[in-house]
């Protein structure tokens, strides 16, 4: 029997309409895409799937189940209790209206390169909670110096993320960064001296001394030449923060694809 995948709904007046897609692959995630510019003005709910905004819609977003994404515009706003991953792969995806994030929703967050990465643009307040998620395309990898505004409000920042969600293959983390009317991330040096277990005296010493010299111009080609290193399959980063598999999915927008039973390596970090 077929199964639901994707269903979308749209309201006009007292008139609903409901778009599915329909997929006999119980794990194929399916997506409504809408291009143009759409005249509708009643409230679009996301339910299962994924709608790809890449025109403009009117009304207000229910992000109730699924995945919002697109490099679009939303007239209305928009409240998050699922998904919402901007652009396609990676893309800026517009609100003019209020952000809203409930503590059971994700933004997912694409980085490419210094330039390239996903962006959420917001004409007026954030309402911040749940999570973050970030995914490197391509190789990325964090460099000391990075900063990255992927979410601009410019009614202002309320409230905060409560986790955020990164591959942990470098000794470099991701960290939030807050000003009155965005969020950027930025890297987090890791602990060479407790980030790994086993060391021999003379290693433990040479973590350590490392550790003190981190921010030393002098020595600043040196670290981030290890900073560089991919760590082993093995290794685990230990912060101060959870540490282990975070099961997550973002559906198909055009990006690599985690059904809801998939795992995916890294930190989970709470706040």
């Amino acid at each position: 029997m077929d199964q639901a995948i994707a269903r979308v709904t749209f309201r006009e007046g007292d008139a609903v309409f409901t778009r599915e897609i329909f997929s006999s692959a119980p794990s194929q995630a399916l997506v409504v895409r809408l291009t143009g510019n759409n005249t509708y003005s009643g409230l679009t709910t996301v339910a299962d799937g994924g709608l790809a905004v890449n025109g403009s819609i009117p009304g207000d977003v229910f992000v109730w189940g699924g995945v919002l994404g697109g490099s679009g515009r939303i007239g209305g706003s928009v409240l998050n209790q699922a998904i919402v991953s901007p652009g396609n792969s990676p893309g800026t995806l517009t609100i003019a209206g209020d952000y809203s994030q409930a503590a059971s929703g994700f933004l997912v967050i694409q980085v490419a390169s210094a330039s390239v990465y996903d962006r959420l643009l917001v004409g007026g307040q954030a309402h911040l909670d749940g999570g973050v998620l970030i995914q490197y395309l391509n190789g990325f990898q964090f460099k000391r110096g990075d900063t990255f505004n992927f979410l601009t409000a410019a009614g202002g920042i309320f409230g905060q993320f409560s986790q955020i969600v990164f591959p942990s293959n470098t000794m470099f983390g991701v960290g939030l960064e807050y000003t009155a009317d965005g969020v950027a991330l930025v890297p987090i040096q890791f602990s060479f001296a407790r980030s790994f277990s086993g060391l021999t005296p003379n290693q433990q010493a040479v973590a350590k001394a490392l550790d003190k010299v981190v921010n030393d111009p002098k020595v600043a080609k040196l670290v981030d030449q290890i900073d560089s290193l991919l760590l082993d399959a093995g290794v685990t980063v230990q912060i101060n923060a959870r540490v282990g598999v975070y099961a997550f999915y973002t559906g198909d927008l055009g990006r690599q694809n985690y059904s809801s039973n998939s795992v995916l390596g890294g930190v989970k970090m709470s706040f």
